[in-house]
């Protein structure tokens, strides 16, 4: 059970290893989908760790488990890091135009992006982007946001140290609401990518959202993007009022 009072439902066997997921909400009774594991597995064991997150240890996937995987159920990103997709870049990266959909979860927009392989240190798992291809692109994913008033957006943010400018700039839409970061790549290489978490909140008016990260940098090297991360944000501190 998660601190929130559902369920997490993950894994299991039905002819196949099944990397499903799903979230069990008994004040309700709905099942709701969730993002897929990297693996399909059954029998194995869940801990919820203080930050909400599981950890899957063990169990069986066509031979016994030996490795972990940390499962974020309280993120309402889907394929968050861009570790699925219709497309492998390999050891070098994939141009994916505008309106491409290749990334599970994700639509390019603008000049399109380039979807980086293994020669380039990722943030997390295999994959990340860079929000550059030819000229300035995007990446977009509409998100559940009927749940809470309040979310906070993290993301792990760097730039493509191959060329200028030096400082490269995006910025991040929830519906009409945006904030832009930048990040320096002086003394940056892909021997050290000096990938930042950035975070921002936002307020849901809707019971979807769209969020957008867009590149503001013009040419072919832009910044770097993996990790996103959404959840419930904390609830503000509380107003006090002075009273003479």
């Amino acid at each position: 059970m998660l601190a929130d009072g559902r369920v997490l439902v993950v894994g299991g066997y039905d002819g196949v290893y099944l990397a499903s997921a799903e979230l069990y909400d008994p004040a309700t009774g709905a099942w709701t989908a969730a993002d897929s594991l990297a693996i399909g597995l059954s029998s194995h064991s869940a801990t919820l760790l203080a930050d909400g997150r599981v950890l899957l240890t063990g169990g069986h996937s066509l031979d016994v488990l030996k490795n972990a995987q940390i499962y974020d159920p309280l993120n309402v990103i889907r394929n968050a890091s861009f570790e699925s997709a219709g497309v492998d870049p390999g050891e070098g990266h994939s141009f994916l135009p505008g309106d491409s959909t290749a990334i599970t979860h994700w639509t390019v927009g603008g000049a399109g992006i380039d979807y980086l392989g293994g020669a380039w240190p990722p943030a997390e798992g295999r994959r990340s982007l860079d929000l550059n291809g030819p000229g300035s692109g995007s990446i977009r994913q509409v998100m559940d946001t009927s749940r809470w008033p309040r979310y906070l957006v993290t993301f792990s943010l760097a730039g493509n140290p191959d060329g200028g400018p030096a400082v490269k700039s995006l910025r991040v839409y929830a519906g009409s609401q945006f904030q832009d970061f930048t990040f320096d790549i002086t003394g940056k290489s892909k021997a050290n990518m000096g990938w930042t978490v950035k975070s921002w909140t936002f307020l849901a008016s809707a019971a979807s959202t769209t969020l957008e990260f867009r590149s503001l940098t013009s040419g072919p090297y832009g910044p770097l993007l993996d990790k996103v991360r959404v959840i419930r944000a904390p609830a503000p501190p509380p107003t006090l009022l002075l009273l003479d």
